[in-house]
């Protein structure tokens, strides 16, 4: 039993040293009282666990103490592991819980750009975001969620954004007028339509997909849309980069935020 509150306590002194990494980088108010919070209970630990060797009264106190610091610990790194984790359908709603949080986010409500579930027909799903550390926030900075689904369903969401009001941008974009004034050859044709390569990112960016869309979109995923798609951009509404792309021949669907 000593052996093994021997390493949760080097698991906790650990955690400890990361959390501190974690708020240096960041700098956010929350996460500096979290970790305060979790350097405090830490310390009352180590004071009450001498004192409860004299004193068993104390035992509670020590219980305590390791209790918060134990949650404190999973409130500063839980944000991070979804981020870069939990990629299956089933925990759709608690990645878009970890990207609605955070001081940018919450000002900006970014999730309301971001389906609030997904479809009852939903395949190839893929959730990416990625972690604020370089944006000073202690959500995601950035979000984007992929999914085939059936035209139905492409029709109900394209119905409520133009109901809202967005309508497509550049739809005079097409593969045809790209291929005329990129000049490309039949044999770049056949690069991009057999191999996804840069004629294809450059073609998905002039189509209006942002970079940092791009960035996640990696070879496989671009590879399965169709050469014509539309994409509606938010940002101009929302105050905040925001948009999807529809595709009707493949039923992909990319909302970003």
């Amino acid at each position: 039993m000593k052996a093994i509150f021997t390493l949760i306590n080097i698991f906790m002194a650990l955690v400890l040293l990361f959390s501190a990494m974690f708020v240096f980088f960041i700098n956010i108010l929350l996460c500096m009282a979290l970790f305060a919070l979790l350097l405090a209970a830490t310390i009352s630990f180590g004071i009450f666990l001498k004192k409860s060797a004299e004193d068993t009264r104390y035992k509670k106190h020590v219980l305590i103490s390791r209790v918060i610091s134990i949650i404190t610990a999973a409130a500063i790194i839980f944000p991070m592991v979804v981020c870069m984790g939990f990629n299956n359908k089933d925990c759709y709603g608690l990645k878009l819980f970890v990207f609605s949080c955070g001081e940018a986010n919450i000002k900006q409500n970014r999730a309301k750009a971001l389906p609030k579930n997904l479809p009852q027909n939903c395949d190839n799903y893929c959730f990416k975001l990625s972690h604020g550390l370089k944006k000073k926030n202690t959500s995601a900075a950035s979000a984007v969620v992929k999914f085939s689904t059936d035209n139905d369903t492409l029709a109900a969401y394209e119905a409520e954004i133009i109901e809202n009001g967005y309508k497509p941008v550049k739809p005079d974009v097409t593969f045809a007028s790209f291929v005329r004034e990129y000049e490309l050859t039949e044999d770049d044709i056949t690069v991009y339509l057999d191999n996804p390569s840069s004629i294809h990112y450059d073609y998905l960016y002039k189509k209006g997909v942002p970079c940092f869309v791009l960035e996640k979109i990696d070879d496989n995923i671009a590879g399965e849309f169709n050469r014509d798609f539309t994409v509606y951009d938010f940002s101009e509404k929302l105050g905040f980069h925001a948009g999807c792309m529809l595709d009707y021949t493949n039923g992909i669907v990319i909302f970003w935020a």
